[in-house]
């Protein structure tokens, strides 16, 4: 019975210091997650912006589109910026 409540104590022990590191190695494997989807929604912006001022140049766009296209993305990143920033 004793050594019983002893095996009982001693997981109770491991499990309790188990949890701590568990969670941390969630947070890193979430913050590599975020880091990957960050690089991912940065790549076609970085296309895109190196793609605007060319396409004016070759008169595949109009400089108007063009205004109309850095304005649009001038508001997608003030929104991004802006769930960033804690309430």
């Amino acid at each position: 019975m004793k050594s019983a409540m002893q095996n009982v104590f001693l997981a109770a022990s491991l499990t309790a210091l188990a949890i701590p590191v568990v969670a941390q190695a969630s947070g890193v494997a979430g913050e590599a997650k975020s880091r990957a989807h960050k690089q991912a929604v940065q790549q076609p912006k970085k296309h895109q912006q190196k793609g605007i001022a060319p396409s004016v140049q070759n008169r595949k766009r109009t400089a108007g589109e063009a205004a109309s296209l850095e304005r649009k993305e001038a508001g997608m990143n003030a929104e991004e910026r802006d769930m960033r920033e804690p309430a």
